[in-house]
């Protein structure tokens, strides 16, 4: 009766290698059972082993390429030595001239030494020169207040340097404009504020994705020839 009992609460395999009558033993049965379950282990340890390899080098490609595409879109480098009054002349050259901001330029400059010039605080020159503020300010300090440039009742008159002289101390201007750009110059993303011209385009040019106020004149365009393109675009 215990023995019976016993039988119930083992495996069917061992039930069955205990009520037969076959000469094969319970411990050879055990061992044969151990044997095929061992098989089974080892051949899904070599499955578990294998797998976390494909994924490793999955996840190691997925990486890499995210890396690349990182240092694809980092942010240019700004350019340094950038002050007011700068200009960048590429007529003498045929290669790409980029100027570019990392910071806001704010031109500060003492009134007692202004000219009779229609100056900007930056100048290109040249259909290789390109100006580009990243998004960034280009303003100058006014002893009139943040309106000056609006406030402004003086008319620059270009070649009379005695009116423009004139202009720039009644109006507290130092740079007539903030950014000019001759012979086929581009700019883009810029933010210009505080100038009796924002921007001037002389003969062909392109002004990109920028924004204009406190201004007296936004956008100045004035070209001498007949086959002068000039372009203001916003995406």
């Amino acid at each position: 009766m215990k023995f019976s009992l016993a039988i119930q609460f083992l495996s069917p395999a061992f039930a069955a290698a205990v009520a037969s009558s076959s000469s094969v033993s319970v411990a050879e049965e055990v061992a044969k059972n151990k044997k095929y379950d061992n098989r089974n282990i080892d051949a899904a340890a070599a499955t578990s082993r294998a797998a976390p390899s494909r994924n490793l080098d999955s996840i190691h490609a997925t990486s890499t390429s995210k890396s690349s595409k990182s240092s694809a879109s980092c942010p240019p480098k700004p350019t340094p030595g950038v002050e007011c009054g700068n200009v960048y002349n590429t007529t003498d050259t045929d290669e790409e001239v980029v100027v570019i901001l990392g910071q806001n330029l704010l031109c500060d400059e003492n009134m007692t030494e202004a000219d009779g010039s229609l100056n900007g605080a930056l100048t290109l020159v040249g259909k290789n020169a390109v100006l580009d503020c990243q998004g960034y300010t280009i303003s100058q300090t006014t002893d009139k207040g943040s309106a000056a440039a609006l406030d402004c009742d003086v008319f620059p008159e270009p070649g009379n340097s005695t009116q423009i002289l004139k202009f720039k101390r009644e109006c507290g201007l130092f740079y007539e404009a903030g950014v000019i750009l001759k012979a086929g110059a581009t700019m883009r993303n810029c933010k210009i504020q505080k100038f009796y011209d924002g921007a001037e385009v002389d003969d062909g040019g392109e002004i990109k994705d920028s924004e204009f106020s406190l201004n007296r004149v936004g956008v100045e365009v004035v070209n001498s020839a007949a086959n002068t393109v000039s372009k203001v675009v916003n995406r």
